[in-house]
């Protein structure tokens, strides 16, 4: 079983990078200034800081998505890379500069630290810390994290196609039918969640079901098939009886560890398909 990551930081008041985006606007007016007057060093200073808050904006972002992804995806464990403290010190010492070089000798070296310090500080309250990066090793069964990561992505995408078709339906009963696929394919995926090592027996599987359940769905939907056709439309209500049976068939037998009859269920869905002609 795979251990399952959570981040443990309190509720944060603010969870997009807006901080650092709002903090350069006054600067984009110096920077301005200092260019249309030939003013070399505080137009340089100026293009610093604004690109240290930018590049603060951007760790923020990467912070956020990768906290998600640990929150989805129960192998998944904190990022190496300390995105909120990079930010929080980018944040700092642009705001340093800026108080120590654009404001015409008001402050000195060491209260513009203090305000460098203050800034970082902010970052910090607002966004937090980044998770400690665990050394464990998580048992995956001979997995490896990059793999389930690229399996989940592939398959996620395109049961997202699946009911992006059934929402482009007018066929009620088509689209039900559509998300009740969607559904049951994301049970598979909670199932190899929970047990990473059925990744290797469910590959194929998902490689067949849901690249044959997307291919039919969309040439049906989408019109490369004329909805009218009563072969086709039988065709598909057959093929979606097959994969709608198969798909809760698979589920038990991956709960049961049922690799030889999971394989040829398997092969009888693909050679339906081929035999359909809609794939």
């Amino acid at each position: 079983m795979a251990t399952p990551y959570r981040e443990k930081i309190k509720k944060q008041p603010l969870q997009g990078p807006i901080l650092p985006y709002l903090l350069p606007l006054p600067i984009i007016i110096t920077l301005l200034f200092s260019l249309a007057h030939n003013q070399f060093f505080p137009f340089l200073i100026s293009l610093i800081s604004v690109g240290l808050y930018l590049l603060s904006g951007y760790f923020i972002s990467r912070a956020s998505f990768y906290a998600k992804q640990a929150q989805k995806r129960k192998w998944l464990r904190p990022n190496r890379t300390p995105w909120r403290l990079s930010a929080a010190l980018f944040t700092g010492i642009a705001t340093a500069l800026i108080a120590y070089f654009l404001t015409q000798d008001t402050y000195g070296l060491f209260s513009a630290l203090g305000f460098g310090v203050v800034a970082f500080v902010g970052m910090v309250f607002s966004y937090g810390l980044d998770p400690k990066y665990s050394t464990d090793d998580i048992n995956l069964g001979g997995v490896s994290s990059e793999e389930l990561t690229d399996a989940f992505e592939e398959a996620e995408a395109k049961i997202d196609s699946i009911e992006a078709s059934a929402n482009k339906t007018t066929d009620a009963a088509l689209a039900a039918r559509l998300r009740h696929i969607a559904q049951g394919s994301r049970g598979i995926l909670d199932i190899i969640e929970d047990d990473p090592k059925d990744l290797r027996r469910a590959r194929k599987f998902l490689k067949v079901y849901l690249d044959g359940a997307q291919q039919v769905v969309h040439k049906y939907v989408h019109g490369e098939h004329v909805q009218s056709d009563e072969k086709i439309s039988a065709n598909l209500n057959e093929v979606l009886n097959t994969i709608d049976t198969v798909i809760e068939e698979q589920r038990i037998k991956l709960l049961e560890n049922d690799i030889l009859s999971l394989d040829v269920q398997i092969e009888v869905l693909q050679t339906q398909l081929k035999h359909e002609g809609i794939t």
